[in-house]
């Protein structure tokens, strides 16, 4: 789940892809997306536009005013792993939550840097969950 704050509103999204615009003052549902995108991991606002990005590796802009999606949205790229293979492929739907860089930090799992050799769950200093349901 994520969750975002803007100017009079709260923006929560979850891993059915569902997005709901609330406003602060009551938290009546002002708009709610059909999850169509798939698994929502980020929110944002900028200033009337709410931001969502999830497990189909697009960033949507929304209007906060009217809940209507602005243009078609963007796919971030995918750590330059562009070769045509099915690893590649695959790797689309796990760049947002991990990256390849050995300096990239965590994201919301761990780098997988230097991952062929390392035993699972072993870095120290990420706190590991359970697999997601929709990790490939």
């Amino acid at each position: 789940m994520a969750v975002a704050a803007g100017e009079g509103v709260l923006a929560a999204a979850a891993v059915d892809g569902n997005v709901w615009v609330l406003g602060l003052s009551d938290l009546t549902v002002r708009h709610a997306s059909d999850g169509a995108q798939g698994p929502v991991w980020l929110l944002a606002f900028a200033t009337d536009t709410l931001l969502t990005g999830g497990g189909d590796g697009v960033i949507r802009r929304w209007d906060v005013a009217t809940g209507d999606q602005l243009g078609d949205g963007a796919a971030p790229p995918a750590d330059d792993v562009h070769d045509g293979s099915r690893g590649a492929e695959v790797w689309r739907a796990c760049v947002l939550c991990h990256s390849l860089s050995p300096d990239d930090g965590n994201r919301a799992g761990p780098s997988l840097y230097g991952v062929f050799g390392r035993p699972i769950a072993s870095l120290p200093e990420f706190d590991y969950s359970p697999p997601c349901a929709g990790c490939p």
